[in-house]
């Protein structure tokens, strides 16, 4: 696998995409604003990372969310 240098990689892509639709996906049904369930899920995100390291990420990815991991893969 080649790493991304690019922004426009396609995976990189991919994963923007995914993000930007389900963030205004959930924006739209809990009637809030994008940027700040962005804003929440960075923080925890974040913060999961350096408590846990990215290992948990993607070993989820790799066994509950396949169709996303051969999206990016």
């Amino acid at each position: 696998m080649t790493p991304i240098e690019s922004p426009y990689d396609v995976r990189l892509v991919t994963l923007i995409g995914l993000a930007i639709n389900a963030v205004e996906t959930l924006a739209l049904e809990q009637d809030r604003d994008p940027e700040t369930i962005i804003a929440e899920l960075l923080y925890v995100t974040n913060k999961r990372l350096h408590e846990t390291g990215e290992k948990d990420y993607l070993r989820k990815l790799s066994s509950h969310y396949s169709i996303l991991s051969e999206a990016i893969y």
